[in-house]
């Protein structure tokens, strides 16, 4: 049987087995900057940003 844990609400349960191998080094998250706009974080877009300067 997998354990597994949730870290926020409406995300998707993960491995332990995953969150493991992340504290050893032995797996990499790719993320795409898409994965900062939704709250809570908000941050802008590229465009967004150099609009701001």
């Amino acid at each position: 049987m997998t354990t597994s844990i949730v870290l926020g609400k409406d995300l998707p349960p993960l491995p332990m087995e995953l969150l493991t191998a992340r504290d050893h080094g032995e797996v990499l998250f790719i993320v795409g900057a898409g994965a900062s706009y939704p709250a809570p974080s908000s941050l802008p877009d590229f465009g967004g940003l150099v609009a701001d300067i």
